[in-house]
């Protein structure tokens, strides 16, 4: 069987002043189809719910259906939002004198990470697992804690990890652009 090498799924931007990467979303086909598919299950439970709470003759139970519908329509957003990231995601990588800025962006909006680039230490890549079966985070974007990916760096007493959807050979080169136009990593 001959095995064809892959083309890089970001792009390297490099300017005299502000190297970026960017880093579309990691893509599973049955994510998608299975989250789209549970969405629309999720919808009609939606529909039902609010048909009950509004119902006048379930007075009793309007507590518990309150509850259980802010539960349910957070799980919904939850879903929603993991699709909208898989479909249309970005991480993107900026470096400059002062900085790294890792910003998540769906659909033009997003927002940003910034860490001081005089406390980044032993900036490397680490092995990083990119398959939805043994790694659920690849579906995620990466905003809530220390973040996920195969770069990785010291930032005063704990490690950050930034590029959640490049694997180990595309770390490597992000890093490596990154080391060219800013020496001192």
């Amino acid at each position: 069987m001959h095995i064809s090498a892959r083309n890089e799924r970001f792009e390297i931007i490099e300017t005299s002043t502000k190297p970026w990467a960017q880093v579309p979303s990691h893509k599973s086909i049955f994510f998608i189809f299975f989250i789209s598919a549970w969405l629309v299950g999720w919808g009609f439970g939606e529909v039902n719910a609010i048909k009950t709470l509004l119902s006048p003759e379930q007075d009793e139970r309007k507590a518990f259906m309150t509850f259980w519908l802010i539960g349910w329509t957070l799980g919904g957003a939850w879903a929603l939002g993991a699709l909208i990231w898989q479909l249309a995601g970005f991480e993107i990588l900026t470096i400059d004198q002062t900085t790294i800025t890792q910003r998540i962006e769906i659909l033009g909006m997003g927002f940003n990470k910034h860490y001081n680039l005089k406390e980044v230490k032993d900036l490397r890549v680490i092995p990083y697992n990119l398959s939805i079966i043994t790694n659920q985070k690849v579906v995620l974007p990466p905003i809530i804690g220390a973040g996920h990916g195969a770069i990785a760096f010291d930032y005063g007493s704990r490690t950050f990890y930034l590029g959640s959807s490049v694997d180990e050979a595309e770390a490597k080169k992000i890093v490596a652009a990154f080391q060219k136009l800013m020496p001192s990593f």
